[in-house]
């Protein structure tokens, strides 16, 4: 399967022998990075497992640099008429490694207008794309799943954007953003899969990194880590990370998008998480806090009237290639004991492989560990 896809990075004017097409149409975990625009950026950022760059200023030259960089675009389209885009297009996968196609942000599904140039821009990909690779457009922060679910008939890639400091939202709210646009993805009569062209949809998280320009950050790396993998542990099947280029906005945030780029490569890394994620079976285990709060304090999300409440800690578990994946992820600012339950019986311990490999023993009430405020534990068991 990794040798087809590097077969198909090639024949589509892609990178390098052995480069893996992110997924869905290829086996990488998608890790990209938004308004990251030259060669030596890419390639000093290349070893923490990034592989999809992106630029606003949408060059045809853009396509070339990522290519030289061994990455692949999340290619931007423009509003514009048929023939117009069909010329694009084409020159466009002429030139280099496109993963997706990035319809124009935000466009409106009440505004008749905006919500054709999904129709059309959707229809056009597929009508003159030879490789009908996905379509992805960023859908506003603050919409819930009925919202989302009027883009689910057009869209491959469904985004939950997560800027939680922006939006004034407590960290909780980023599992909610997840599991919201999932939700969306059901109402708008779709599943979560790989198969794009016949209908399956892929979540993805969209943390933030930006700030206002010399201000100390509020956007903290330990808060960036855990909204990293709270995006995993609740179902996203992709990061992509707004953005690159405004990690200069404010003094910290260069050790901000550190904190993403150490997730990054456990992700893309030999552990194997990501293809864990994106091809495992998940192992239905719940967790239990043993001491410390259960739940997180109550939160109303943008735009909604009621208060949410969500358990403090979550858990997703995942078994691939004999290899057992547990994230684990505390989104209370309290520290807390938890205990992971329904493990499979075969397993007696696990390991924690980035907290130098710190071993956990299992017994038969479950795996029982303790977590920091906003923590954050991998744990590996099996495998090679």
């Amino acid at each position: 399967m990794r040798l087809w896809a590097a077969l198909v990075g090639l024949l589509v004017g892609g990178v390098g022998v052995g480069a893996e097409l992110p997924y869905p149409q290829g086996t990488a975990f998608p890790l990209g990075l938004y308004s990251i625009q030259t060669v030596d950026e890419m390639k000093q950022e290349a070893g923490f497992g990034w592989n999809i760059g992106h630029t606003y200023s949408m060059k045809p030259t853009f396509l070339e640099i990522v290519k030289e960089a061994g990455w692949f675009t999340l290619t931007h389209l423009a509003k514009a008429d048929e023939e117009t885009t069909k010329a694009t297009i084409t020159d466009l996968v002429g030139r280099g490694p496109v993963a997706w196609w990035d319809l124009p942000e935000e466009q409106r599904w009440w505004r008749a207008d905006e919500y054709q140039v999904v129709k059309d821009l959707s229809a056009w990909t597929r009508k003159y794309d030879p490789q009908k690779r996905p379509n992805y457009m960023y859908i506003a922060g603050h919409y819930q799943a009925a919202a989302i679910a009027k883009y689910v008939p057009y869209l491959d890639i469904i985004g939950a954007g997560t800027y939680t400091e922006y939006s004034k939202m407590p960290r909780q709210w980023v599992r909610w953003r997840m599991e919201e646009t999932i939700r969306g993805i059901e109402q708008g009569g779709a599943k979560v899969g790989k198969d794009y062209l016949n209908g399956e949809k892929t979540p993805i998280g969209i943390p933030m990194l930006f700030g206002k320009p010399g201000e100390i950050p509020t956007m903290t790396p330990a808060a960036a880590y855990h909204d990293f993998y709270s995006c995993l542990a609740s179902g996203a099947r992709g990061i992509l990370i707004f953005s690159y280029w405004h990690k200069r906005d404010a003094p910290g945030l260069q050790a901000t998008y550190e904190a993403y780029a150490k997730a990054a490569r456990e992700v893309s890394g030999p552990e194997g998480i990501g293809q864990a994620l994106l091809f495992g079976e998940q192992v239905p285990v719940q967790v239990k806090v043993v001491d410390g709060p259960s739940e997180a304090p109550p939160f109303k999300p943008v735009a909604v009237t009621t208060d949410v409440s969500l358990p403090a800690v979550n858990v997703r578990a995942m078994r691939h290639n004999g290899k057992l994946l547990v994230i684990v992820v505390n989104s209370v600012e309290q520290a807390a004991r938890v205990r992971i339950e329904g493990l499979p019986a075969e397993v007696t311990a696990v390991r924690a492989p980035f907290e130098e490999g710190r071993s956990v023993t299992v017994t038969q009430t479950g795996l029982e560990d303790a977590i920091g405020p906003l923590g954050v534990h991998i744990y590996t068991a099996g495998g090679q």
